[in-house]
């Protein structure tokens, strides 16, 4: 398993390619895309919108549910971040894997631990790149209406990446 075809999500990230109708291609976009149970069951409650495709991609192998989270980091969680945030850090540890996430505290924790990260905004990108969306304004928006917050200075960055 190498750092590059390996990445593990957290769970809005999941949760926000489910409700774009984007989570089918993330493999394709990212490579191999492992959760933590923690993550798994946050995403797939039956009450959160979405919760029926993250459900259907586990199924499907399109995401890797891994109980694997044996690392020491668990035994110092900083204050301030959820457990499927902590799972997935530990997990990415474990898997010496990229970390998919977008809360703020919950990436300086992983670049502190010496994770490489990327969030949401490099999916978009990936996914305009590979003709799978033909415009990322359009998913922004989209995303906006759904109360996901992007940083006006990462849509910008992310409408520069795609030219638009």
């Amino acid at each position: 398993m190498s750092l590059a075809d390996t990445i593990v999500a957290d769970a809005s990230p999941i949760i926000i390619a489910a409700r774009t109708e984007l989570l089918p291609h993330m493999p394709s976009l990212l490579g191999r895309i492992y959760i933590p149970p923690a993550v798994a069951e946050e995403c797939a409650h039956p009450f959160k919108e979405g919760s029926q495709a993250v459900k259907q991609a586990i199924e499907r192998n399109t995401l890797t549910v891994s109980d694997k989270i044996e690392h020491e980091f668990l035994s110092r969680i900083p204050h301030g971040i959820d457990t499927g945030e902590a799972e997935a850090i530990a997990l990415a540890l474990n898997l010496h894997a990229r970390l998919l996430i977008d809360d703020r505290k919950g990436r300086r924790i992983a670049k502190h631990e010496g994770l490489h990260i990327l969030g949401f905004g490099a999916v978009l990108v990936k996914a305009k790149r590979s003709g799978i969306i033909p415009a990322v304004l359009p998913v922004i928006k989209q995303m906006s209406a759904m109360r996901y917050h992007i940083a006006e200075s990462m849509v910008k960055e992310i409408l520069a990446l795609c030219g638009e």
